[in-house]
């Protein structure tokens, strides 16, 4: 069974990544590069893999904040907004995007639904074709549960963005490895 499991689940990856459109990602790397702080944002599961993100930017050396933190700094116009959020709706996230327009900050939102005030708000809005949490009315296509395929895609993405940033701007992996955590 595991096995069984595992090939629907690459294949609902390979799906859904030969779906995406690239265009944005050229888009994203020039205002990552940019940003004088970039904040980066996500709600549970999705979250996790936003935080995952915002320490291989740290690690690529950008300055990046996880917005809720402690350390987290003031934003102002010339930073940079990264928000995931499968349903594109979730309340907290859209208070974010509401204060980085009045900062005039960019926004990136990485979504399923191109119907959502998420999409709407952001300045580069990216598409990950993957079943959202709940479809109403709407027969689920992934085998896995809830937002999965869309958590997972999701981090293989932003792993291929890291890995586009690194090649464009000649960042080494030693160079992420000097600014790995060393409190282990």
């Amino acid at each position: 069974m595991f096995n069984k499991y595992t090939s629907e689940i690459l294949k609902e990856l390979q799906e859904c990544l030969s779906r995406g459109s690239t265009v944005e990602f050229t888009t994203i790397c020039q205002y990552i590069d940019l940003a004088e702080k970039i904040f980066v944002a996500g709600m549970g599961r999705t979250g996790y893999v936003m935080r995952g993100f915002a320490m291989r930017l740290a690690q690529a050396g950008y300055e990046v904040y996880w917005i809720g933190d402690t350390n987290t700094t003031a934003a102002r116009k010339g930073d940079l907004l990264i928000i995931g959020s499968g349903s594109g709706e979730t309340e907290t996230l859209r208070g974010y995007t509401k204060k980085a327009k009045e900062l005039q900050i960019p926004i990136v939102v990485f979504t399923t639904c191109r119907k959502s005030a998420l999409y709407a708000d952001a300045t580069v809005p990216v598409v990950i074709h993957a079943d959202a949490k709940f479809k109403d009315g709407i027969e689920k296509q992934s085998v896995q549960p809830m937002g999965s395929l869309f958590e997972e895609t999701l981090f293989i993405t932003l792993e291929a963005l890291v890995l586009q940033l690194m090649g464009e701007r000649g960042i080494s992996e030693k160079e992420l490895r000097k600014r790995h955590a060393n409190f282990e």
